[in-house]
């Protein structure tokens, strides 16, 4: 088999959800053929495909074998731009949680938060609150968080401050964005 049909195979694998043959290919001695970042015509990679499919047990694996989580397909698409058009809120928090980019924009200008806002507003309300979860656990800074989505935020928290330290354990200052435990 060739190095490009090798590849092929394990983004094919990765778009699946085939965790064993992704592990396999990663892990054999073929793991110096095998481009965890690699990309297929259209620029997608692994991670890519995964998340299109919600494969989350195949982000994690190409996660642990250092898959670049913020790099773009030629529309200039990241992993969570796709688990946004797709509305894979598993894929998506995983990614969040991994800590991509929030800011990278696509070719036209849009934020993966963007295209969650403008074409799926009730999973744009999850993603919210998957970011007021990471932000409360301080695994995410607001400052990272683009405009306008910074102040869907602090209105969700808002909302959510009477329930929040109950919740997660977390106290939250809506009015200055800090976060921090509970003692």
């Amino acid at each position: 088999m060739t190095k490009e049909e090798l590849n092929t195979k394990f983004r094919k694998a990765a778009q699946d959800g085939d965790t064993s043959l992704v592990k396999s290919l990663l892990s054999e001695d073929s793991e110096s053929d095998i481009n965890v970042n690699g990309a297929d015509s259209s620029g997608s990679t692994a991670i890519h495909l995964a998340s299109q499919n919600n494969h989350i047990k195949v982000i994690e694996e190409l996660y642990l074998y250092k898959a670049q989580l913020d790099q773009q397909d030629k529309a200039g698409n990241t992993a969570l731009h796709i688990a946004m058009q797709y509305e894979r809120l598993e894929a998506a928090e995983l990614l969040i949680e991994s800590g991509v980019n929030l800011m990278i924009p696509d070719k036209k200008g849009k934020t993966a938060l963007d295209l969650a806002k403008e074409e799926h507003k009730e999973f744009y309300d999850k993603i919210i609150k998957i970011l007021v979860k990471s932000i409360s656990q301080n695994d995410l800074d607001i400052k990272n968080i683009p405009e306008p989505h910074d102040q869907a935020i602090k209105n969700s928290v808002r909302t959510l401050l009477p329930h929040t330290e109950r919740i997660t354990g977390a106290r939250i200052d809506a009015s200055s964005n800090e976060c921090g435990r509970s003692i």
